[in-house]
């Protein structure tokens, strides 16, 4: 028999037991899955494919220093160039302002490219395009479409890369005394983050190497000088030479003279006089851009003492890369005696 009191403690605790583990509808419904935002897009840009190109007076270049991705040579002091660089955008969002570029010779410490007629190591220049306007046709490989011409690292643009987009940037840069026997790397930058903006896997800096800052004269390895047949004796016999490079870096514009003199021919027994031999230089094309205005070219007979003008550009003209083509006109005298005749011709720029 069960007392009262008993059953009274039994039930106490039950309601005890329930009390300490209240359930409510709520606990009973799915617990929801929380989701994780997509990330907000961000402006990030990437560099590819760069040219350098010497003619800055055109409005879209068309005679490059190297190929793509290449670094070339052959610049003079002063000497007004343009680079062509493909930016990419690959974080999903858009950018309006201006790009400016900077440079340096270590690939680690850079500066800012100076504004026109700054005098900088390197400056901007006023090139075939117009400061903020768009490149109207591609020329590299990794580019689709254009971007702005750059003529000025302040200005304010209203260019607006837009995400994902991969444009064509064209910059007029002009050298001033740069470091001679050495190579300079340039960097974009974006001026109101103030961000350089990198290489994308397998591209590197844009890069340009500098000579030197003097006139020489080389005989390329075109050069062809051909032999004169002495079988049309008296003559004239002719011959004809090609590809006598003409550079100068110096970047005065004090002009230059290229002269010849020649010993006498000779069998190593008999002689023929050099004054029997003219030189004629007929023509002389630029390697590059280069303008051929004020240089003019020579016409006469060699001498041991006398210097010939081959060609001479006068002053403010004459910069950069030139090559000389021309010929040679032998007369032998009737008494000379036949036989392999040579002579040493000497030239000279000043």
């Amino acid at each position: 028999m069960i007392s009262l009191n008993k059953i009274l403690l039994r039930l106490a605790l039950v309601v005890l037991l329930l009390g300490i583990y209240p359930v409510s509808a709520r606990d009973l419904l799915p617990t929801p899955i929380e989701e994780v935002p997509e990330p907000l897009p961000i402006y990030l840009a990437k560099t590819r494919s760069w040219r350098w190109y010497d003619d800055e007076n055109s409005v879209n270049p068309g005679v490059a220093f190297a190929g793509e991705n290449v670094t070339p040579t052959g610049m003079y002091n002063h000497n007004q160039v343009r680079l062509r660089e493909t930016v990419v955008e690959t974080g999903g969002g858009n950018k309006v302002g201006r790009k400016k570029i900077q440079y340096s010779s270590d690939s680690v410490n850079f500066a800012d490219v100076g504004e026109i007629s700054s005098g900088a190591v390197w400056a901007y220049c006023d090139g075939g395009g117009v400061d903020n306007s768009l490149v109207s046709a591609i020329l590299l490989s990794t580019s689709l479409t254009g971007g702005p011409y750059v003529e000025s690292g302040t200005a304010s643009s209203s260019f607006n890369h837009v995400a994902n987009s991969i444009v064509e940037y064209d910059f007029c840069l002009q050298e001033n005394y740069a470091l001679v026997n050495s190579t300079y790397y340039f960097r974009i930058v974006d001026v109101s983050s103030g961000t350089p903006i990198l290489p994308d896997a397998t591209y590197n800096w844009p890069s340009i190497t500098i000579s030197n800052h003097s006139k020489t004269l080389e005989i390329d390895a075109n050069f062809a000088l051909d032999s004169i047949n002495m079988d049309n004796a008296p003559g004239p016999m002719t011959g004809a030479f090609d590809n006598l490079i003409i550079r100068d870096y110096g970047g005065s514009l004090a002009g230059w003279s290229v002269t010849a003199t020649a010993t006498d021919l000779t069998d190593g027994t008999n002689i023929i006089g050099i004054d029997n031999l003219t030189m004629m230089a007929s023509s002389i094309n630029p390697l590059l851009a280069e303008n051929t205005s004020g240089i003019s070219l020579g016409n006469d007979t060699l001498s041991n003492t006398a210097p010939l003008n081959v060609a001479t550009a006068s002053s403010g003209n004459g910069a950069g890369n030139f090559a000389v083509d021309g010929g040679f006109s032998l007369y032998v005298p009737i008494a000379t005696v036949p036989g392999n005749y040579n002579s040493t011709i000497t030239l000279t720029i000043s």
